[in-house]
């Protein structure tokens, strides 16, 4: 990955600012070839300890899909903060709000329930 890509990807993943991204991007390679082994160490292992990631979600049955299985589970997906849920998944927002209406159009209406008992 070049440079240009790389700004690129942290531009996309955090909605920074270019300048901001660029910055950060500095940061990392001075304190990775300055030899400062704490820093260095600290990054290596801020890596390592990070799970693998999942594969992209690229629709709202997909994002339903990987709820289900998510720590956070479907509540948070139907319930969560709309720029969270986003970020947890790793995708935009329209795709949360498409699952979430899904969800609901889904989901037992309670006064249909209480109807038919």
């Amino acid at each position: 990955m070049n440079e240009e890509e790389l700004i690129g990807e942290v531009i996309k993943r955090t909605g920074v600012p270019e300048e901001q991204a660029r910055a950060v991007l500095k940061a990392v390679r001075e304190i990775s070839s300055s030899g400062d082994s704490a820093s260095a160490q600290g990054l290596s292992a801020a890596n390592e300890s990070r799970p693998a990631a999942a594969p992209p979600v690229r629709s709202a049955d997909e994002l339903i899909s990987c709820a289900r299985s998510h720590p956070l589970g479907l509540e948070f997906l139907r319930r969560g903060y709309l720029g969270s849920v986003a970020a947890e998944f790793g995708v935009n927002a329209f795709t949360v709000e498409e699952a979430r209406v899904r969800l609901e159009k889904d989901r037992p209406c309670a006064i249909s329930q209480e109807v038919k008992a």
